[in-house]
């Protein structure tokens, strides 16, 4: 009896082994089959840069934040010689007034541009700078969103981003245990969510760009495809599991897997339209430009210090960041001069590029910028209320417009800040009419001229 009993207890703990193993099995299957479904599908396999070449510009995003720019950005993944023209904090006024001085002599295949904020400040100037160089090219424009742009009328009848509605629910990064939350939660409660309008309004601007240049768009599903012909259905649980890991922790710059499938769509493109390229023919860059930054670790050039002085026992050099090693001209309270030559035969429009914050912290003083002897002034406010989240970013204001040879700028700080003006940088860019253009539709009416 005891050797039966034995026999039987050994059976059942055999049969708990057998039933524990093919539930794990399930489970890991069911995961894994679930991951799946939300991750997307890398296919990249670099054919379409072995013989391309490739430069891309755009804002932090293109630049790398939070990844190994180097290896893993969406540029480095379409070919290990792709340029990284990206500008950390940036729009696409710098790039839209300085395209010569940053491309300089090199020839193009494919050119990626990526701004998601202010791209009424310059980016249709810089397509069309590029395209008059490049006429062979193939330009692709960007539209990928982040949390940010998800918006919910809730309950509390408040509309809120999904990163704030995310946050009261205690997530305050875009950490793997989301995901988890995102699958148990409501689809009613998830499928309230909509893209705020603002994407609306870049893709009608994208559409004028591409009519005007000759671009491509590569855009981001905006709604979820529910059935095998494409139709679009409210199914934005889907929607935001899938895009969850393209995202990193801080909702706003895009995962490694973000740059692989950013790669993974523009090589699409590419391989669709590469008949078009592969021509070394250029145009000219017109009436040229002269540009210089400062901002990565307080360098200039010869050829910048012969064209630009200034009083360096009251406009210190420093560093104001030291992990990033940025560094700016700090400006004291008061007027101090600048002495600014302009090389070209003709007028030139003088632009300064500065750093900003905003939408609530004010750091930084106004400016108020005139040439000697002239009655007209700009007067820059490093502030910015366009984000709807802390920011800390460069920007760029048409100021003056330069005579040849030397000039005398006055620069007039108006206010004790708790931190000094910081300029990092200035363009010497062709006629007033073309800018004028550039930027009298710019956001928040940044670039107002003040005449007196």
């Amino acid at each position: 009896m005891p050797n039966h009993l034995s026999k039987f207890r050994h059976y059942l703990i055999l049969l708990f082994v057998f039933i524990s193993l093919i539930v794990i099995y399930k489970h890991i299957n069911n995961n894994d089959y679930q991951r799946r479904l939300e991750t997307p599908l890398i296919s990249y396999t670099g054919v379409a840069s072995r013989d391309l070449r490739y430069v891309a510009f755009g804002t932090s995003v293109t630049w790398g934040a939070t990844i190994n720019r180097d290896k893993e950005a969406y540029i480095k993944i379409l070919s290990k010689d792709g340029v990284n023209l990206g500008i950390r904090a940036s729009d696409p006024s710098y790039p839209g007034m300085c395209t010569q001085s940053m491309v300089g002599d090199s020839v193009y295949d494919v050119i990626i541009i990526e701004y998601d904020r202010r791209y009424k400040g310059g980016l249709s100037n810089l397509v069309k700078r590029l395209r008059e160089r490049f006429p062979h090219a193939i330009i692709i424009t960007t539209i990928m969103w982040h949390f940010a742009t998800l918006w919910i009328d809730d309950y509390d009848g408040k509309t809120k981003s999904f990163v704030k509605w995310i946050a009261e629910r205690g997530f305050k990064k875009n950490t793997p245990d989301l995901l988890e939350f995102i699958r148990q939660s409501s689809d009613d409660d998830l499928n309230m969510f909509y893209m705020n309008y603002q994407l609306d309004e870049r893709m009608e601007y994208l559409k004028k760009v591409k009519e005007d240049y000759n671009t491509i768009i590569y855009s981001w599903e905006m709604k979820r495809k529910c059935t095998s012909n494409g139709e679009y259905c409210n199914d934005m649980k889907q929607l935001i599991l899938k895009h969850l890991p393209l995202n990193a922790e801080d909702w706003i710059h895009l995962s490694s897997e973000g740059h692989k499938f950013a790669a993974d769509g523009i090589a699409e493109i590419v391989e669709n339209n590469r008949t078009t390229i592969l021509k070394d023919t250029v145009g000219e860059w017109g009436d040229g430009d002269f540009c210089a930054q400062w901002i990565i670790q307080g360098k200039m050039s010869n050829k910048i210090r012969d064209s630009f002085r200034y009083d360096g026992s009251r406009v210190l050099m420093e560093e104001f960041h030291s992990v990033k090693g940025y560094y700016a001209l700090h400006f004291p309270f008061g007027k101090t001069r600048l002495r600014i030559y302009n090389r070209f035969s003709g007028l030139r429009q003088l632009a300064f590029t500065y750093m900003a914050t905003g939408p609530v912290e004010r750091r930084y003083p106004m400016v108020n910028v005139s040439l000697q002897f002239s009655p007209n002034s700009v007067t820059i406010d490093p502030f910015d209320t366009f984000y709807d989240y802390p920011v800390h970013i460069q920007l760029t204001t048409v100021v003056a417009e330069l005579q040849p040879g030397p000039n005398i700028v006055i620069m007039d700080v108006l206010e004790n800040t708790a931190a000094p003006f910081r300029l990092i940088g200035y363009t010497i860019t062709n006629g007033e009419d073309k800018l004028s253009r550039l930027f009298e539709k710019n956001d928040n009416d940044m670039y107002k001229v003040i005449r007196r």
